[in-house]
């Protein structure tokens, strides 16, 4: 199964806890580390790096995988968080 991370799941969980919205990321950084839009960039990119290494999906198909649109806009994302373009982690 893919894994899609849901944008819009942080909102309906600050609803299903009834806490406004600031003080929902306040929170969550302060129990995580992290606010809740780096938490789901985390879960995308190592859920990418882990399709990357699995699979022969291309990083267009991997890009889309994880929630991302653009392969450009993710393929930015993936070097800025690791370090190096997705390829360099494809498995051989």
């Amino acid at each position: 199964p893919k894994f899609c991370p849901d944008p819009e799941a942080f909102s309906r969980l600050q609803k299903q806890v009834h806490l406004n919205a600031i003080y929902f990321r306040r929170s969550f950084k302060q129990i995580t580390g992290l606010a809740p839009t780096d938490y789901l960039l985390r879960l995308r990119m190592r859920e990418a790096r882990l399709l990357l290494n699995q699979n022969s999906e291309t990083v267009k198909e991997v890009a889309e995988a994880v929630g991302f649109r653009d392969p450009l806009y993710f393929s930015k994302q993936y070097r800025k968080f690791w370090g190096h373009p997705p390829g360099e982690d494809r498995s051989l």
